[in-house]
């Protein structure tokens, strides 16, 4: 109770629980507690929790009952519930993500499908399921030689010979020189080879069983590309500085080269570039609209599903996906040193 002549607190009335009878007991302050119900409600289904609602995380760990989500602070923490714990919780979960981010990177290159990282000019695009089916690609990866992406057998001597390009570029501790063209080319073969390891993921993920009509669709297969390249055009932004506008025609032009030869029916390919422009900048609005990538996951897995129920499983997987991919190309551009395109030699230089 506050008394307004002593300017103060004076007497906090108190139920009695057995008897809900109140009671007051003197006193010269009041500080009022909050936290004690966890914020949790929107993980429930999703994550495994405590019965008091507390996420559960293994022993030692932030790590929850979903790959790659980490829970910190007073959320996963009944113990404690104190301001430092949080930070320190915070700081593990930070480093464990960091960890996890770089594991699901190099697993994602050790176990890409052959593809047009290899060789662009040689790659055959095959970008349906290999024998119509979906069942057999662990064992089509493995074998190798009937992948989304081959080399014709007169020329894969030569292919696996060859050095990749990124491969290259991850290994070399100095700029390698390129033309804007090349830099293109190397991002388009990536994009292609993204968009094969997606597909598989959003396989594995279950998404071909939940509407596997949707999946083996062409319309599906672009949206899966449009998302892989929109990630890279964000890199060339940021990377290439003036250089931007130079690489992203290039890649324009590359990626649709591509797509020519990739066994996709003329009639999707003729409205595509109508659709990159609308995707793009969609998906430019979603990252402006949200702190984080989760609202750029949620519009594409709408786009790639062809449906307007989110799913918070399915955006979860395309943010982490897209954090991945966006950290492995980080740097990008501190790895090139720009040249300009060689013009070709002419006997008449006077001549137009």
């Amino acid at each position: 109770m506050l008394d307004p002549a002593a300017g103060k607190v004076t007497t906090v009335r108190l139920p009695n629980v057995k008897t809900g009878a109140l009671s007051g007991v003197p006193v010269d302050g009041l500080f009022v507690a909050i936290g004690h119900q966890p914020n949790t409600a929107l993980f429930k289904g999703a994550l495994e929790l405590y019965p008091n609602e507390y996420i559960k995380v293994k022993p030692g760990t932030m790590r929850t009952s979903v790959p790659g989500v980490f829970a910190a602070g007073d959320v996963q923490d009944f113990t404690y519930r104190q301001a430092v714990t949080a930070a320190g919780t915070g700081c593990m979960a930070a480093l464990e993500a960091e960890r996890y981010l770089e594991a699901q990177d190099q697993g994602a290159r050790a176990h890409a499908p052959p593809g047009p990282i290899q060789s662009s000019r040689a790659a055959i695009y095959c970008w349906r399921i290999p024998g119509g089916t979906c069942d057999n690609l662990a064992a089509e990866r493995a074998a190798g030689d009937r992948g989304w992406l081959r080399a014709p057998k007169a020329l894969r001597g030569r292919v696996r010979a060859a050095v990749p390009w990124i491969e290259r570029l991850w290994r070399d501790t100095w700029p390698v020189k390129a033309t804007p063209g090349r830099i293109a080319a190397s991002l388009a073969e990536g994009t292609t080879r993204s968009t094969n390891l997606l597909r598989i993921r959003l396989q594995e993920e279950g998404f071909s069983h939940a509407d596997r009509k949707r999946f083996e669709s062409e319309a599906c297969i672009l949206e899966c590309l449009l998302f892989e390249w929109f990630l890279r055009d964000i890199i060339v932004s940021v990377e290439f500085g003036r250089h931007t506008g130079t690489i992203r025609r290039a890649l324009a032009g590359q990626v649709k080269r591509d797509l020519d030869r990739s066994g996709l029916s003329p009639a999707v390919l003729l409205d595509f570039e109508r659709l990159r422009r609308e995707r793009f900048a969609e998906y430019r609005d979603a990252l402006g609209a949200g702190a984080s990538l989760q609202t750029l996951g949620r519009l594409a897995w709408l786009r790639m599903a062809d449906t307007d129920e989110p799913s918070d499983r399915m955006t979860m997987f395309l943010a982490m996906r897209a954090t991945a991919e966006l950290q492995a190309l980080r740097g990008l551009g501190k790895r090139y040193s720009l040249i300009s395109a060689p013009r070709p030699f002419s006997a008449f230089p006077n001549e137009g």
